[in-house]
């Protein structure tokens, strides 16, 4: 009686960037603006989010909810260091992820910078994909200023 193998899922690998930035939006001093003299954020643009906002959109006739929030951070400078996305990169990220699913791509493994725009990305794609269970895996050296995030432990708290 001959030996019956499961079938085995072509191993894929998919490379994607980040999606669309504040600092690429509204400009390099984007988080000078977004700051009074106390440390408050204040939203000048709808391109960011408010402390807690709730995205919620229609996407192939099934509703769909991304919690859009800005990190916390020690000092206003991080923000400018390790920058977060735009409402409507979050957005992206997340239509990109369910587009890969309408196209039968799925992911079982997640490397990404730890870069906030790069978790931010990662987790909208997961999520996008209906994958959400799937751990990130965050690789240090993905980050061009590793160094500074992690000498001043910046970290990435709030995704």
């Amino acid at each position: 009686m001959p030996v019956q193998l499961s079938p085995v899922k072509p191993l894929r690998i998919i490379i994607i960037r980040h999606a669309e930035r504040a600092d690429a939006i509204l400009g390099s001093d984007w988080s000078k603006k977004s700051f009074d003299r106390s440390g408050r954020y204040i939203r000048f643009s709808e391109h960011l989010p408010d402390a807690y906002v709730l995205l919620i959109f229609s996407l192939y006739f099934k509703l769909s909810c991304i919690y859009s929030r800005l990190p916390t951070r020690s000092y206003l400078h991080h923000y400018v260091i390790d920058v977060p996305l735009t409402n409507r990169g979050r957005l992206h990220a997340f239509k990109t992820g369910k587009a890969l699913l309408l196209n039968g791509y799925t992911a079982d493994i997640c490397y990404t910078s730890p870069s906030l725009r790069c978790v931010q990305s990662a987790d909208g794609i997961l999520n996008g994909m209906g994958r959400k269970g799937v751990p990130m895996q965050l690789v240090s050296y993905n980050f061009k200023f590793y160094d500074i995030y992690f000498q001043y432990n910046i970290g990435t708290r709030i995704i």
